[in-house]
């Protein structure tokens, strides 16, 4: 997948997150409408939960779906609880 150089987008891409365009749709929809320090952190801790969850998977080929679900639960959660709507 290509996208525009974007330093979360290259943060995750680096940690071997798989992204799709929906993913990056729906980030740029919540998170980006965050400021720049908490946004940052937000993300920053949606790769981390991605990450872990993708370490808990044992079949292979569902690990990024698996990470995927896990971090898109977790950012559609915070984006309810600080009311930013998408």
């Amino acid at each position: 997948m290509t996208y525009k150089s974007d330093p979360f987008l290259d943060y995750a891409r680096q940690n071997d997150i798989e992204l799709l365009k929906g993913d990056i749709t729906f980030i740029r929809d919540c998170a980006y409408k965050l400021s720049t320090t908490t946004r940052r952190e937000t993300l920053k801790k949606y790769v981390e939960i991605w990450k872990n969850e993708m370490r808990k998977e044992v079949v292979d080929y569902k690990r990024q779906n698996m990470g995927r679900r896990k971090a898109n639960l977790w950012l559609l959660n915070v984006c309810e609880g600080l009311n930013i709507n998408r």
